[in-house]
């Protein structure tokens, strides 16, 4: 299939496009779910809004989709007020629009058997207009752009590449720009988002790409609630069937790009891929993640004529601090790689591995004291002074409490490492020269997931437990034993001697030559957590 190839330039008059979390459920502003649905409507001071025009359409209607779809037309009556009954279980949306520059919509979805439902009253907002610049292949004589779920279409000027599409209620919005010669060749352009509250600068999009969808990076308080601005952070993007159309993408090293908002071209790796299964987990490095703000990159995919790039090296840069990071996908049974160009890949050692879900896809559950051994690593980039700096992170979750250890990550028990102690508690430390071990302590608990992150900076030492500081006065636990730097790093085992086994599971382990913000930190736990709000698929 052949597809429109160029870029669009969306420009807005009266208001300009940005995503919004505020809208991530699609078109408009609410959703209820009923067969019968009363709607009414007023003015900002109060009246009602009578006599406005009202249209009911199917969420995925099209402009040229007339003869099969759903559609009801009618007008409020003089309290502002319309009733649709019987309706059929689907989405819908709902264009309330008095045609003088006042509407509002809604959306809607209605299951089968669900009792009547009064919305709550929905006040009518200034309309606009967006306008847009398309160059396309010139063997299209002319394209389409539609709305979905709106009765709203334009023609592209076939000499300037210009449209316009009049009168938009305030709302999120996905485009098709389809040819009119031949209606297979189509793009769509998801995560439009139309509010007078909200300000971009103008979107240019590649049309040669079949998927093209926004994504929002959200730090404000109702997503990660970080306050400053994080540089060059993986961010992990969790793609599913409810967010992502895999049919347009079935490949298993698939054509992907990922694009900032000035359009550059974003590094990412595949953690997994699995079209058939409707699932994916990449890891993307976003350049600049703004502090108290929405960041919007884009993901276009669909491509056959390209080849993936997928590559850990770039999006986990040594350059930036990763000396090793072990997503831990490989089910226990063969190398768990780096994905680092530093190439630590581990060893499994013992039967006791097996591959879980975890947090993030895929990790590993320990048992029958099995480990993870790091060849070649007892020197070089993962050896660091008793003063250096560094920063070990994992998620964690162990299956008992007890008077033994449990080392989660261990350079010897003389020079550095994270594990849970014998008192109970998630303890970093690191070993001083003839003088003792200085340790950073937390609670610890059996049951639940953990994300733990033991920072050294010069003298200072931090330890973080699910993105809060949890103890940054390190004491001092005195040896006089010398500190041992021969020894290869260990996933759950002490690596000097075998003992300290981790019984439960880990996913997302990583060692950085840096000393990681408490932003950095927070914000790895809120994007990395299942629960998470940080990332907004439209």
């Amino acid at each position: 299939m052949r597809l429109l190839r160029g870029s669009i330039l969306l420009i807005t008059t009266a208001l300009l496009f940005r995503c919004s979390p505020d809208f991530a459920g699609g078109p408009g502003s609410g959703s209820e779910t009923t067969n019968g649905i009363t709607v009414a409507v007023v003015y900002p001071d109060g009246t009602p809004g009578a006599g406005a025009l009202v249209r009911l359409r199917q969420a995925k209607y099209l402009y040229d989709d007339a003869v099969t779809s759903k559609k009801i037309d009618t007008v409020t009556n003089s309290s502002g007020t319309i009733l649709f009954s019987g309706l059929e279980s689907g989405e819908y949306t709902i264009e309330i629009n008095d045609t003088r520059g006042w509407a509002v919509l809604i959306s809607c979805k209605v299951e089968p058997d669900d009792p009547d439902s009064v919305l709550p009253v929905n006040t009518l907002r200034r309309t606009s207009s967006f306008s847009g610049v398309v160059d396309w292949d010139t063997q299209q004589a002319s394209v389409s752009v539609m709305v979905y779920g709106l009765e709203r279409t334009a023609e592209v000027d076939p000499v300037t590449g210009e449209f316009t599409l009049a009168d938009m209620p305030e709302g999120a919005y996905m485009l098709r720009l389809s040819s009119n010669e031949n209606p297979e060749i189509r793009t769509d352009i998801r995560g439009i988002i139309v509010s007078d509250s909200l300000q971009q600068k103008p979107l240019s999009i590649d049309l040669s790409w079949p998927l093209i969808q926004k994504i929002v990076l959200n730090t404000t308080e109702n997503g990660a609630d970080v306050h400053e601005t994080v540089t060059d952070f993986p961010a992990v993007i969790r793609l599913s069937s409810s967010n992502f159309d895999f049919s347009r993408v079935t490949e298993s090293n698939p054509a992907i790009r990922f694009l900032n908002q000035h359009g550059d071209t974003l590094p990412y790796q595949i953690e997994l891929w699995d079209s058939p299964g409707a699932t994916a987990l990449l890891w993307v490095k976003i350049d600049t993640v703004k502090g108290n703000d929405l960041t919007t990159i884009t993901i276009l995919a669909g491509k056959s004529d390209i080849t993936g790039k997928s590559d850990g090296a770039a999006v986990f840069d040594t350059g930036n601090g990763f000396q090793a990071v072990w997503h831990l996908q490989s089910g226990g049974k063969g190398p768990v790689f780096d994905a680092t160009v530093n190439s630590f890949d581990g060893t499994p050692q013992g039967t006791g591995l097996s591959g879980v879900e975890c947090i993030i896809g895929k990790g590993l559950r320990f048992a029958d004291s099995a480990y993870i051994k790091i060849p070649n690593s007892a020197e070089g980039a993962l050896s660091y002074p008793e003063e250096g700096t560094f920063t070990l992170s994992a998620w964690v979750y162990t299956d008992k409490i007890d008077t033994l250890y449990q080392e989660i990550i261990s350079k010897s028990n003389f020079q550095y490492g994270l594990q849970m102690n014998r008192y109970s508690q998630w303890n970093l430390y690191v070993y001083k020269n003839l003088t003792g071990w200085t340790c950073t302590d937390d609670s610890a608990a059996a049951g639940s997931w953990y994300y733990l992150s033991g920072v050294r900076s010069g003298k200072n030492q931090f330890l973080y437990v699910n993105g809060v500081l949890a103890d940054s006065n390190p004491v001092i636990k005195v040896d006089s034993i010398r500190i041992d730097y021969s020894h290869n790093v260990m996933i759950g085992r002490r690596s000097d001697i075998a003992d300290r086994y981790f019984s439960g599971m880990m996913d997302e382990v990583r060692i950085s030559d840096r000393a990681r913000s408490a932003s950095w930190i927070k914000l790895c736990y809120q994007n990395q957590r299942k629960d998470q709000k940080f990332v907004i698929i439209k």
